[in-house]
């Protein structure tokens, strides 16, 4: 929502109060990623994600807030 009118719509799955939940599986372009979440984060009423990437045989776990 922004001034009252609603922007769209996009499935989020929160875990408790205001953190959401996120599993990918990137390999490139993390930090564009990061960034879409941290704008998604603003039109949204979460204060933070958890977020998972599972990058071949690395994996990530990243907290924003």
């Amino acid at each position: 929502m922004r001034d009252g009118n609603e922007l769209g719509t996009h499935p989020m799955s929160f875990h408790g109060d205001g953190l959401f939940f996120v599993v990918t599986a990137l390999t490139a372009e993390i930090p564009q990623f990061e960034g879409h979440l941290r704008r998604l984060m603003r039109f949204t009423a979460s204060r933070g994600a958890q977020w998972v990437n599972l990058n071949h045989n690395r994996i990530q776990f990243i907290t924003l807030e």
